[in-house]
This record gives structure tokens, C-alpha cells and sequence, in this order.
């Protein structure tokens, strides 16, 4: 069984911790904003003094692809940035109730310690998945603009 003064020095750790993932979240959430409004940017470029003539299949064929990579980027990023569902530890229901729920303060020490490790593994899973479609956004949305400026300006 955990002293409180272990329970006391978990509880810092996990309040730091805690931080440290949502303002890791809230910068991905910045430069994935950041990379959205850049993709927004760029087709008025692309298309602004008008595309070249599509002429052949194989134009075609990399077109479709070079615009499909970019749509795809576009989608996984707005998905990126959509609203999670972020885990809040000890919320105000909690604490409403935590003198009934937790008559000891060891007892509500250790709930705090438990609440926040939940909360903490189910952000860092939300933080992941959504750092994994944001590379992957970038590393499709790069040879997909690659197609595209080659398509304007050959």
C-alpha cells in the first residue's frame, strides 16, 4: 500500500504530466491549423491563371492522383484538428460530491492519483492517433503538391 506522501509526489508527477500532454495537444492542434490554412492557400494558387489543359491520360491519371493525395491530406488534417474528447481529471461533479464520495483524504488522494492516469492514458491515445494522421497528412499532402505544380508548369 502507498504512504500519502508517495500518493503526495505521484499526485504532483501526474498534474505535470497532465500539462505537459494538453499543451503538447493544443501546439498540434496550432500547427495543424497552421498546415490547413496553408493548404487552403495554395489552390487558389495553383488554379489562379488557370490550369494547362488536361491532353493526355497520363495527364489525367496524375492529376487525379495529385488531387486525390492533396483531398486526402485535407481530410485527415481537418480530422486532426476536430475536437477530441479530452479527458478532464476531477472534474466539478467531483468535487461536489468528494466530501460524501471520500470521507479521508488519503482516500481522495488516491481517486485523484487514479482519475488522473486514466485521464492521462486516454488523451496520450487521442494525442497519438491524431499525430499519426497529421504526419501522414504531410507526408502525402508533399507528393501531392509535387503532381500538381508539375501538371501547371510543364
Amino acid at each position: 500500500m502507498a504512504t500519502e506522501e508517495h500518493i503526495d509526489i505521484v499526485l504532483v508527477e501526474m498534474r505535470a504530466h497532465y500539462e505537459r500532454l494538453a499543451a503538447l495537444h493544443d501546439g498540434m492542434k496550432m500547427r495543424t491549423l497552421a498546415l490547413i490554412a496553408g493548404e487552403v492557400a495554395i489552390v487558389p494558387f495553383i488554379f489562379s491563371s488557370g490550369f494547362p489543359a488536361i491532353q493526355s491520360v497520363q495527364e489525367a491519371i496524375f492529376f487525379a492522383i495529385g488531387g486525390g493525395l492533396f483531398a486526402i491530406s485535407f481530410a485527415l488534417l481537418l480530422w486532426a484538428i476536430s475536437t477530441a474528447d479530452w479527458q478532464v481529471p476531477f472534474g466539478s461533479v467531483d468535487s461536489r460530491k468528494s466530501g460524501q464520495l471520500y470521507p479521508t483524504a488519503e482516500k481522495l488522494k488516491q481517486y485523484l492519483k487514479e482519475d488522473y492516469e486514466a485521464c492521462c492514458d486516454a488523451c496520450l491515445l487521442k494525442i497519438k492517433a491524431r499525430a499519426r494522421a497529421f504526419n501522414f497528412a504531410l507526408w502525402i499532402l508533399v507528393p501531392g503538391l509535387i503532381i500538381l505544380f508539375v501538371l501547371k508548369y510543364t
